[in-house]
C-alpha cells in the first residue's frame, strides 16, 4: 500500500497525491471503476474528454449523493453529457444510487479482467482535472489482490443493488443555491454594512464574451501531463482583461490585492496584475470570481454548461460589465452585477 497526501501549506509531504495516482494507475488499465460520494462539473468533463481521446478506454462510474443532495443544473448537465457518451460509445456505464446516500470513493484499476490496483479514501471525483484547492485529503494506493477483489465485488453489488442507469433516472429538483468554494457568504446584516461603507469612487470593468479569454476561458487550450492525459480547463475559470482606459483613472486598484464584498452577499480576494494592472482576477483561483459571474448567468436560465458566454446572453441578462466601486476602507472593495 502507498499514502497519498495533498501538498497543502503549512504541511509539506514527500507522498504522492489522488491525481498522479490515478493517471499512473490508468494509463494501464483497460477498464475503470469509480465509486464517488460526490462529483464536481470539472471532474466530469475530465472524464468524457480522457475517454474520448482513449486515455481511459472504459468507463463504469457510481455516484452516491446526488440523488439525496442534488445536483446543480450544470452538474446534471456534465453527467448526461458523460452517461449519453458512454452508451452511445459502448466505452462504459454511469449509475446512480438511489437506496442510500453513498459517500464513500474507491477507484479500481483493471487489466486483463482483473483489477491490479485501486484507490480508497476521502477524495471525491471532483479531486480530477483539479488542484483540488479548498481540502486537504488522505487516499491509500492498494495492490493487494485480496483486497482490490473485494473492493471490486463491493463495487459491483452497490452498482447492481442499490443504483439505477443514469439515463434512465431523473431529478426531483435542482439545487438552485449558488455554491462558491474558497469565499465566504457572509450574513444579510453584515454585507449590508459593507454596503454602507463611504463610496469613494466606481469603475465599470467590461464582460468581454471573447471566444477563449476571459468570460470563456474555459474555450481555451486545456493542458495535457507527460501521460497524456488531458486536464481541461475549469469550466468556471476566468480572468478579466480590463482596457487601459479604464485602469488609468485615478484611484483604480494598482496591481493590488484587496478583499471584494458582492451585491449578494459573497466575500472574496480578488487581485490586479499584468501590464497597467489589466489583469482582474480572484486571488489564488481563477473559478472563485468565475463561479461568482457565471453562476448568476446559470441561474437566470441563459448560460448553458457548454456554451460560450456571447453577447446576446449579457444582453439578455441586462448588464454587460461589473461595477467594481472604491470604498473608505482600502482593504474593501464593493462588486455589482445586478441585472437593470
Amino acid at each position: 500500500m502507498k499514502l497519498l497526501l495533498s501538498n497543502k501549506k503549512p504541511l509539506r509531504v514527500s507522498q504522492d497525491h489522488f491525481l498522479n495516482a490515478f493517471e499512473e494507475y490508468s494509463s494501464s488499465a483497460e477498464s475503470i471503476h469509480i465509486s464517488t460520494g460526490f462529483v464536481s462539473i470539472e471532474s466530469l468533463q475530465y472524464l468524457i474528454e480522457n475517454v474520448k481521446a482513449g486515455n481511459i478506454p472504459y468507463l463504469d462510474l457510481t455516484i452516491g449523493m446526488h440523488h439525496f443532495d442534488f445536483f446543480t443544473r450544470a452538474q446534471y448537465d456534465a453527467a448526461l453529457n458523460l452517461a449519453s457518451y458512454l452508451n452511445a460509445s459502448n466505452r462504459g456505464t454511469l449509475s446512480i444510487c438511489v437506496t442510500f446516500p453513498y459517500h464513500g470513493k474507491v477507484y479500481t484499476f483493471n487489466k486483463k479482467g482483473k483489477p491490479f490496483a485501486a484507490i480508497a479514501g476521502s477524495s471525491n471525483l471532483s479531486a480530477l482535472g483539479t488542484k483540488n484547492a479548498y481540502n486537504f485529503e488522505v487516499d491509500i494506493a492498494i495492490e493487494d489482490p485480496q483486497i482490490l477483489k473485494e473492493l471490486l465485488e463491493f463495487q459491483t453489488q452497490l452498482q447492481e443493488k442499490a443504483c439505477v442507469s443514469f439515463l434512465e433516472w431523473q431529478p426531483k429538483s435542482f439545487n438552485e443555491n449558488i455554491t462558491i468554494p474558497g469565499a465566504l457568504k457572509l450574513s444579510g446584516k453584515d454585507a449590508a454594512d459593507y454596503w454602507l461603507l463611504k463610496k469613494v469612487s466606481q469603475y465599470l470593468i467590461p464582460l468581454k464574451p471573447e471566444p477563449k479569454s476571459n468570460l470563456n476561458v474555459y474555450f481555451g487550450r486545456g493542458r495535457i501531463n507527460k501521460k497524456k492525459f488531458i486536464r481541461p480547463r475549469p469550466w468556471y475559470e476566468v480572468e478579466l482583461i480590463v482596457p487601459s482606459n479604464i485602469t488609468s483613472l485615478p484611484g483604480y486598484p494598482y496591481k493590488s490585492t484587496f478583499k471584494v464584498i458582492t451585491d449578494d452577499g459573497w466575500m472574496f480576494p480578488c487581485k490586479t496584475s499584468g501590464d497597467y494592472s489589466k489583469n482582474f482576477r480572484s486571488e489564488n483561483d481563477l473559478c472563485i470570481l468565475g463561479t461568482w459571474i457565471k453562476g448568476r448567468l446559470e441561474s437566470s436560465g441563459l448560460l448553458k454548461l457548454g456554451e460560450p458566454v456571447s453577447q446576446s446572453i449579457l444582453e439578455n441578462y441586462g448588464k454587460d460589465h461589473l461595477k467594481l466601486i472604491k470604498t473608505a476602507n482600502p482593504d474593501i472593495w464593493l462588486l455589482e452585477l445586478s441585472k437593470k
